[in-house]
């Protein structure tokens, strides 16, 4: 695949499915449109890295990526729409796009207007408590004894049935705030996420080009190491798959909500 191509398709691709979300259709029949949006954003804000090193056009588009999320929460509490599969924890990545740029108000939003049970006829329960747990330490970095985090570390260890998950061993350490444990279990992991995404790449079909620019940096990665700073730790200085420079991102400029500027247009007069 071509990065130059790829980059030039993933912005026909957005403009595509923001016409789709400004028709004003309902919610329910459009929801996979903001789920494809989010990885429409994050795959055009990779690009910009990977070309440019563009890190604020990076940051721009991980931004928007959490608003597509934001807005369809809000639309389906709005609308109704609470028995959608989009609205599956683990169909919400954009909550790795909000945090990977330390946009902590949207991320928050998101982790506000999740749903808070889980079903298993739209994701694996190891999952949805893995975003659960993340979604609560963001929501409460201050309160590293809050109840939830432990009962949920305890149900994602239970969904496990044995299976060892570098994942739960890092929610471990971020719950304990143990910095040097940390370092070993995200090290452990971003070397395992690295490993899938080279493998994947080669057998990307060409109508996958929104997953190929993604599997050169690990958005999650980068947000993991985010939220181990949101607790005060030390991160360390080079990981694979988590670049240096997209590192670098802190909040700024707020981004221009292009989902609440539709939801004003389409508002009645």
């Amino acid at each position: 695949m071509n990065l130059r191509e790829i980059h030039e398709q993933v912005i026909a691709e957005i403009q595509m499915h923001l016409q789709v979300v400004a028709s004003g259709a309902p919610v329910s029949e459009i929801s996979g449109e903001f789920e494809t949006l989010s990885l429409c954003f994050r795959s055009l804000g990779t690009c910009h890295l990977l070309e440019f090193a563009d890190i604020f056009q990076f940051r721009e588009n991980l931004t928007r990526s959490g608003h597509s999320r934001r807005h369809f929460l809000k639309a389906c509490r709005q609308q109704g729409n609470l028995a959608d599969r989009h609205l599956a924890l683990s169909h919400g990545e954009a909550l790795f796009d909000s945090a990977a740029c330390a946009d902590w108000a949207t991320a928050r939003d998101i982790a506000r207007l999740s749903i808070t049970e889980w079903s298993a006829d739209w994701e694996y329960e190891d999952d949805f408590c893995y975003y659960q747990f993340l979604q609560t330490l963001i929501e409460r970095p201050v309160e590293p004894e809050h109840p939830v985090l432990t009962r949920t570390l305890a149900r994602f260890e239970k969904a496990l049935e044995g299976q060892e998950s570098l994942r739960l061993s890092v929610c471990k350490t971020l719950l304990d705030r143990n910095q040097d444990e940390f370092l070993a279990q995200f090290g452990a992991l971003i070397r395992e996420i690295g490993d899938a995404d080279e493998l994947k790449r080669p057998h990307l079909e060409s109508h996958e080009f929104l997953s190929w620019p993604c599997t050169f940096v690990s958005v999650e990665g980068l947000a993991l190491l985010k939220v181990a700073e949101l607790l005060g730790l030390d991160t360390g200085d080079q990981w694979p798959h988590c670049p240096a420079l997209a590192r670098r991102l802190a909040a700024g400029r707020d981004v221009f909500d292009i989902f609440e500027e539709i939801e004003r247009q389409l508002a009645p007069l």
